[in-house]
């Protein structure tokens, strides 16, 4: 079954990655990139007043990072039994909550807004490269919210490294929720796909599914081994054939790559700007 671009059941979620070793010899030029994935997306309602939280990761390979400007764009359509004036909370783990006024008067009201946390994960990544955990919170009150998502947006500049690269790198997804009930036939995953370029490297695929958002993730290939992978080139699906997916509500993505064939180093870097999970209830 495919679906189009609009379709519900299809889910983009963009990263760009690259894995850099570090080295004694370093360029002294400095380079900007921009980061953007989707920490949440829910298709359904959130009644007044109730707390959405997503837990989300940064990870950063490059040398030498500075981060520029991070923004969480939060989007959604706002609803309200009565005019009134809603307001949108947002907090980054324990910080107190930046609070923004919405008009519901009219409904549905679409809404975007940019909750600035640079200051917040600046400190997080004093040029050294890492992994770093963060949850976000988002409470609306005085309305009900439908077609919630929210998305970061990362600059940062970074050190070009000179010399071969390490023979692969590793980035793993946010949770996502298909939103079909476990109690029901959950989910049937079809196909993965990237969309990049490979610049004489390789590009490799992993999926993991649960019925809680905890897991245990469990990355697989094609074959259900998670020592196989969906290799297939930028813009081609792979089939998901592994029937172990299905039925199941909750997936997580790997991309791994590769700086030459996956087996010894190489000094190719290859792009991935997103990534897209096909699935039907």
């Amino acid at each position: 079954m495919k679906y189009s671009y609009k379709k519900i059941f299809v889910l983009i979620i963009i990263f760009f990655a690259l894995p850099i070793l570090k080295l004694n010899e370093i360029s002294a030029a400095d380079f900007s990139k921009t980061v953007k994935f989707f920490i949440l997306q829910d298709k359904g309602t959130i009644n007044d007043g109730v707390e959405t939280s997503q837990p989300f990761t940064i990870s950063i390979a490059e040398e030498n990072p500075q981060i520029t400007s991070a923004f969480v764009e939060i989007k959604g359509s706002a609803k309200s039994p009565a005019p009134a004036t809603g307001i949108v909370n947002v907090k980054l783990d324990s910080n107190p909550y930046d609070s923004y006024n919405l008009d519901v008067s009219t409904k549905p009201q679409k809404f975007t807004i940019n909750y600035d946390i640079t200051s917040t994960i600046s400190p997080d990544f004093p040029g050294v490269p890492g992994n770093k955990n963060y949850i976000l919170y988002i409470r609306n009150d005085n309305f009900d919210v439908t077609n919630l998502s929210a998305r970061l947006i990362l600059t940062y500049k970074y050190t070009k490294n000179s010399g071969n690269l390490p023979v692969s790198g590793f980035v793993i997804s946010s949770t996502v929720d298909t939103n079909n009930t476990i109690f029901t036939p959950g989910a049937a995953f079809n196909s993965i796909m990237w969309n990049g370029s490979l610049n004489g490297g390789k590009v490799r695929l992993q999926l993991a599914t649960s019925n809680s958002d905890l897991g245990p993730w469990i990355f697989k290939g094609p074959d259900c081994a998670s020592l196989t992978y969906y290799e297939n080139n930028s813009n081609v699906p792979n089939k998901i054939k592994c029937l172990d997916h299905n039925n199941q509500k909750y997936f997580r993505y790997k991309i791994i790559l590769c700086s030459n064939n996956c087996v010894g180093a190489g000094s190719n870097n290859p792009n991935v700007d997103s990534v897209i999970v096909n699935w039907s209830p």
